[in-house]
């Protein structure tokens, strides 16, 4: 039995991830080249996470996992 990919559903994804993407490297990039003070890096933090909240909210935990942490180690090194 062949499995069905809704080619739909699967773009639909690949764009929210993109665009979460796109947020977490600005974030990154801002961080990096020290753009931000630390309380300034903070908040875009906690406003990445709302909008990560909206673009894929059941997969929260994942994203804590990837992009909050690779956060607070930009921070500390840099």
């Amino acid at each position: 039995m062949q499995r069905f990919v809704n080619y739909f559903d699967y773009i639909e994804e690949e764009i929210k991830l993109k665009k979460l993407q796109g947020i977490a490297d600005v974030l990154c990039f801002l961080i990096m080249r020290r753009k931000l003070t630390i309380p300034e890096a903070e908040a875009k933090i906690q406003e990445a996470r709302k909008e990560a909240q909206k673009i894929i909210p059941d997969q929260m935990e994942t994203y804590d996992l990837i992009y909050t942490n690779r956060f607070r180690r930009l921070i500390d090194q840099f």
